[in-house]
């Protein structure tokens, strides 16, 4: 134990003094304590550049700081409550520190004269060695199984979903975040979605936040700040900080350098204690880990984000109060607002202030509002109130061990859900409805396109047959004018409403492989065809897809006014490929489960078209 206790890592001369001193402890639960020590009063290091930004000295506090607060811990016989105040008021009396605040008790926010700010915590873990605040050690509080309203006005329009989990492995996350990514998957929404775990969780990363339509921040969080999966190790040695910024650039780059010292990013130490282990200050296996936080003057630095619904699933991320006096200038919840998200989900307590949050909690409110929002389909305003009486959901352990009511809260517009594959898709531009379906990832029409555009046909003249099978539609009058396009997506809106487009030859082959891998290549067409309309035998029709596929045959009415062909025999899809001046397109027919190819098609021959989803 005692090798914990040298200060190898300082600078080569130094002055250290004792003084008796007397330390009132305000605890989380209102009482008080008080303590008297012999605590270190002065440490002046002998560089002459002390209050330059300093990447190397801030390095050293956090060194310093931790083998103190182990050093208190054994004097307090393991409470490390008293031995952080105590450290507290040690790393106050240090001449190159501005000031010192601590956080519930937990955390020490440190400003150094050189204007760099760093933070140092114990973080409670349970026997399995994981974190108790964001690990073990509460109750689960019920859970959504109703949902209080459906689709909103506005529509959650970004599908892609970021899952940012930094603590990983110190949350266990690998427990309970794979069934969160089930849920959304499932969810038939066609959602994308993106997990990042430990070290892939770069503070860079929060530059493409703006780039998902739902963030859920799985991490460590300060007042001001969020933990990301970035650990800079630099040898304990080096002694200039010359040294000390090559080994740093070396690693991390100019730029992740000149961030920490513009305070973009900072530098943060905690230990791993397991609090409920009688003198478990006497262990030799206690870790002291070094993470770099994004700050908030980062997060002011960000792109908006009025299509993303964000998660603070993490400590203080419901801090709105700023108090300049103890360095929280800009708060979490205020930087993410600013943003102009459409939603953003935090844990605070009425006054405006927020505290750690314990994890068992956190885990139950992430699983409650992921279902509520893409199971459910809730608006924003309700996915974070309790089915029971619409209430806001509280954190029982911090309530009955603290005294306070940390709530799960909600900021931003309150009337957004995802709109559900298979709701009815209505074309503003004749008001007609349209059944839609979600296959794989993609949302397709599941009725043929019946808009009456000049050059388009119903079949046999018949309005009634436009009805039932849609319109009849040349290469010319598809594109709109467009280029031929093989791209997925076809970027060709081409004649479908607004917010759906043409698919290419591409968009329907990712369609086969959905149906394929899910029921046999060779049934594909079966699993698109409606079951009714059709010519017998139809073979193979199960329409399992959703697709309901119609047999709207095709004409080449243009040059033939008697060129109708194929009605309940041949359903013809349009694509907006185009290969040597010839048409692409999909076939299903009445004797076959498969899916067929055309791709000689003359420009001139009017099919049914199927649009897809932006």
């Amino acid at each position: 134990m005692k090798n914990l206790f040298l200060f190898t890592f300082l600078l080569t001369s130094y002055f250290v003094s004792f003084a008796q001193t007397k330390i009132v402890i305000d605890r989380k639960d209102g009482t008080k304590d008080s303590i008297a020590v012999n605590a270190i009063s002065q440490f002046t290091f002998s560089s002459s550049d002390i209050y330059q930004p300093s990447l190397l000295e801030v390095q050293q506090i956090l060194d310093t700081t931790a083998v103190k607060f182990l050093q208190y811990a054994e004097t307090t016989n393991g409470d490390p409550w008293r031995a952080l105040m105590l450290t507290a008021n040690w790393v106050q009396s240090q001449p190159n520190v501005q000031s010192v605040f601590t956080i519930d008790s937990t955390y020490l926010d440190i400003v150094l004269k050189s204007g760099l700010q760093t933070d140092f915590f114990f973080n409670s873990v349970d026997n399995n060695g994981y974190s108790i605040f964001r690990g073990g050690g509460g109750q689960h509080p019920e859970q959504a199984n109703i949902s209080f309203s459906k689709l909103s006005k506005n529509t959650i329009t970004n599908k892609k979903v970021l899952i940012y989990a930094p603590a990983w492995t110190e949350f266990n996350l690998q427990s309970t975040v794979p069934k969160t990514v089930t849920t959304l998957t499932n969810s038939g929404l066609g959602l994308d979605v993106t997990v990042l775990k430990d070290e892939e969780c770069t503070p860079a990363i929060a530059n493409t936040f703006k780039d998902y339509g739902l963030i859920i921040l799985d991490t460590h969080g300060l007042p001001d700040a969020y933990m990301s999966g970035t650990i800079i190790n630099v040898d304990k040695k080096l002694t200039t900080e010359l040294q000390y910024k090559d080994a740093v650039i070396q690693q991390v780059g100019q730029d992740f350098y000149n961030s920490l010292l513009n305070n973009d990013f900072k530098k943060v130490s905690y230990t791993n204690i397991p609090t409920d282990i009688p003198n478990w200050q006497k262990r030799k296996d206690l870790k002291q880990i070094e993470k770099i936080f994004v700050t908030t003057k980062y997060i002011k630095t960000l792109a908006s984000m009025p299509n993303s619904v964000i998660f603070g699933n993490m400590c203080f991320s419901g801090y709105s109060v700023a108090n300049p006096k103890r360095n929280f200038t800009y708060p979490i919840k205020t930087a993410f607002m600013d943003k102009n998200p459409i939603s953003y989900y935090c844990y605070a307590l009425n006054n405006g202030r927020s505290t750690a949050v314990e994890d068992n909690f956190a885990k139950a409110m992430e699983d409650s509002i992921t279902k509520r929002l893409v199971k459910d389909l809730d608006s924003t305003g309700v996915a974070h109130l309790r089915p029971a009486d619409g209430k806001e959901y509280f954190d029982p352990y911090i309530d009955k061990a603290y005294h306070l009511t940390l709530l799960l809260k909600h900021f931003g517009s309150d009337d957004y859900s995802y709109q559900k594959c298979g709701d009815t898709l209505i074309d503003t531009r004749d008001g007609q409805k349209y059944a839609t379906v979600c296959i794989g990832k993609q949302n397709w029409m599941a009725q043929n396109l019946n808009f009456n555009a000049p050059s388009s046909f119903t079949y046999d003249n018949n309005p009634a047959n436009g009805v039932i099978y849609g319109r009849l539609y040349d290469y010319k009058t598809i594109m709109q004018g467009a280029d031929s396009s093989k791209t997925n997506p076809s970027g060709v809106r081409g004649i479908c409403p607004k917010g759906w487009h043409v698919p290419s030859f591409a968009e329907f082959e990712t369609l086969f492989e959905t149906l394929g891998d899910a029921v046999g290549y060779d049934i594909i067409g079966g699993a698109m065809k409606a079951k009714v309309l059709w010519k017998a035998p139809n073979t193979g029709a199960t329409n399992s897809s959703g697709f309901t596929g119609l047999p709207g045959g095709s004409t080449i009415m243009i040059d033939d006014p008697e060129g109708f062909l194929n009605l309940g025999i041949f359903a013809d899809f349009a694509t907006t490929t185009s290969e040597d001046g010839f048409w692409v397109i999909w076939n299903l027919v009445y004797d076959s489960p498969d899916i067929q190819l055309t791709q000689g098609l003359f420009k001139n021959w009017g099919v049914s078209c199927r649009c897809v989803k932006d």
